[in-house]
């Protein structure tokens, strides 16, 4: 429909740049997959929700460039935050930001870098076998953009952390859901050596995992939690 001219997206542009010139900008990256995209977490559901009118509004004092779906949904460089879901969903970043401010954390900004289809092995330098489905070189050269363009802007940036919300598919077979931690570890490695921020910060979110007899037998929580900490 949007290639016959019947339907268009929302043009969502910064109505000036929001911050001062010169300023330090702390960048968070939002990272992953399925719920970190926000797949099925619809804007209508948000307005119900309290607080949740708010976040359904551009946020002007926060920059944000994505590319969602493994480069499906990029952004026109640096937008607002708000809504900005191919099929009217949100993600995490309307809620991470709106907490941020809340703390006192100012010149916020946010680049997000997702695909709902992949599963963690696609994340790592290694990869897979499909090697079309290998997302580390594009991640890593978004976050490099991200950082690269705010320092031509005129600023210091601060990667102040990257956001990882671990695959859900992973959790749900054997196999990769006891690989799991060695291959986020992995990933936390590579971009830590690739960017030479040895102690860049790292939050890794995970919902519960399925509970099913058949993947019961890896404690995926405890093991990811001693890899990491390791």
């Amino acid at each position: 429909m949007q290639a016959t001219g019947q339907w268009q997206r929302e043009s969502r542009r910064l109505q000036q740049w929001p911050y001062a010139a010169g300023s330090k900008v702390r960048l968070f990256v939002m990272a992953g997959h399925r719920n970190m995209e926000g797949e099925r977490a619809f804007v209508q559901d948000l307005a119900n929700l309290p607080g949740g009118s708010k976040l359904l509004e551009s946020d002007q004092r926060v920059a944000c460039r994505y590319s969602l779906g493994g480069g499906y949904t990029v952004s026109d460089g640096w937008e607002p935050l708000g809504p900005f879901g191919e099929y009217g969903t949100f993600g995490p970043e309307l809620s991470f930001a709106a907490a941020l401010q809340h703390s006192g954390v100012q010149n916020v900004a946010i680049a997000k870098f997702t695909h709902s289809g992949s599963q963690i092995i696609d994340w790592t330098p290694a990869g897979s076998e499909a090697k079309g489905r290998n997302l580390y070189p594009a991640f890593l050269e978004f976050v490099r953009r991200s950082v690269q363009d705010l320092r031509d802007r005129g600023h210091e940036v601060e990667l102040a952390g990257i956001c990882y919300h671990v695959g859900e598919n992973d959790m749900s077979w054997g196999p990769f859901r006891k690989g799991a931690p060695e291959r986020v570890l992995s990933l936390v490695r590579a971009v830590r050596q690739d960017l030479q921020q040895p102690q860049l910060r790292w939050y890794i979110s995970q919902q519960a995992p399925p509970d099913h007899e058949s993947v019961n037998r890896v404690d995926v929580l405890s093991v990811m939690s001693e890899v990491l900490a390791g």
